[in-house]
């Protein structure tokens, strides 16, 4: 049986991200996103971890911190991994950065089993935003802010 293993996501995987992220997601980022995302700038840090099998990239949480105040981009496990603690994990190395004293996510509302997730890790609903979720067929949905602190 193969173990899934842990570290940090560098700009040599934004290609990796494009690929797991279109498999994921019906309005996918694209590799030049990733890079972007991926790079520590200025006061910008990334603190992105993936999870990979077999040396093949399974998932992924993306983010990026400001002086102790983090935000996560994207999060993303693929298909058959998901149910598996494989995100929770991912969190667990985001957590665990002394970069990181508050951290913010968007989630659309309907996202039942990251929503439980995140309450399960401890993040709080503060707010929410107005059809920020576009989705597949057009229609704008509202997304639920959390916070952890």
């Amino acid at each position: 049986m193969t173990r899934v293993s842990y570290g940090p996501l560098s700009t040599s995987y934004a290609a990796d991200l494009e690929k797991l992220h279109t498999s994921l997601f019906h309005r996918p980022l694209s590799q030049k996103a990733f890079e972007s995302y991926l790079s520590t700038v200025g006061y910008k840090k990334s603190l992105s971890f993936g999870a990979f099998l077999d040396d093949n990239l399974i998932a992924f949480l993306v983010a990026n911190s400001i002086q102790g105040e983090c935000e996560i981009l994207t999060l993303g496990v693929l298909k058959e991994n998901q149910n598996q603690g494989v995100a929770l994990e991912l969190f667990k190395l985001l957590l665990g950065s002394p970069d990181v004293k508050t951290i913010f996510l968007e989630v659309n509302v309907n996202n039942r089993a990251a929503i439980s997730l995140y309450k399960k890790i401890g993040f709080q609903k503060v707010s929410i935003r107005q059809k920020y979720y576009k989705t597949d067929t057009g229609i704008l949905e509202n997304a639920f802010i959390f916070k952890y602190s």
